[in-house]
């Protein structure tokens, strides 16, 4: 009897858990496709993005908690793309999709990439990408 109380609110505690850290869904959905298309990060730069468009209030007030970190990751990101261009255009043509793509083909080829986008690529990810290695 024990194990099936515990159960009961072990489902109800994960129903609710997932309802309330859930509420961006339906704005996913909506303004950025469907979700096997892309991964949770692209969907967060697509609801910023959009943000003026997401329905759902508190969508859209952790979408404002998150707005200055995720404006200062994108213009830091935009500093990568500006000074890697022509290493992304040779070395990483197909990749250019989304940030995770090419932020991967440019670790895969770091002998191949020039200083100038080594540079900006490892102010980067020390500033916002924790965990991942800088390329030498």
């Amino acid at each position: 009897m024990l194990r099936i109380f515990t159960l009961s609110i072990l489902c109800l505690f994960i129903q609710a858990y997932g309802t309330a850290h859930d509420h961006c869904t339906k704005d996913k959905e909506a303004l950025c496709g469907e979700k096997s298309a892309f991964s949770t990060e692209t969907k967060t730069n697509c609801l910023q993005e959009q943000i003026q468009k997401v329905t759902n209030k508190g969508c859209k007030k952790m979408l404002e908690g998150n707005r200055g970190n995720w404006i200062k990751k994108k213009k830091s990101f935009e500093s990568v793309l500006a000074s890697c261009k022509a290493d992304s255009e040779s070395h990483c043509s197909s990749d250019k999709g989304t940030r995770k793509n090419l932020t991967v083909c440019l670790m895969m080829n770091s002998e191949k990439i020039s200083k100038p986008c080594k540079a900006a690529f490892n102010t980067h990810v020390k500033a916002h990408l924790q965990g991942i290695k800088t390329l030498d």
